[in-house]
């Protein structure tokens, strides 16, 4: 696989939880792009979502750790042969939820009914309509 774009690699921050209440800021690994439909963002900044407050101090997520602040904005710095409907260098922000892209809901561009939408993992920066397939 090609790649265009800024090649960042190493380490970079990220806020952990790993506990309800315990929240850390820690060195993790850049994600790499694993395929040629994705692209990476550098993120510019990042919003504290309503649900991250019950989930950080009290009830907890999924799996722990998990890297908190799924509502962000930032550019493309990096992209797979694949894509072409960004660039780099353009400003996004994110769906944070994956929709099917199946139901009518998202034939109406209704993306985040709760019925058939999977929370987005970090690092996985697929556009909708590539996870189609």
């Amino acid at each position: 696989m090609k790649l265009e774009g800024e090649k960042m690699t190493g380490k970079m921050k990220a806020l952990r939880l790993y506990a309800p209440g315990d929240i850390r800021c820690v060195e993790v690994d850049i994600p790499k792009i694993e395929r040629d439909t994705q692209v990476k963002i550098k993120v510019k900044s990042c919003g504290v979502c309503g649900s991250d407050i019950p989930r950080v101090l009290v009830k907890g997520t999924y799996n722990f750790p998990t890297t908190i602040g799924h509502e962000f904005a930032g550019e493309i710095i990096e992209v797979g042969l694949g894509v072409s409907n960004v660039k780099l260098g353009d400003r996004v922000t994110v769906l944070p939820m994956i929709p099917c892209g199946r139901c009518d809901y998202c034939n109406r561009m209704y993306l985040t009914c709760a019925i058939h939408t999977i929370t987005m993992v970090l690092g996985e920066m697929v556009p909708w309509q590539n996870i189609l397939l």
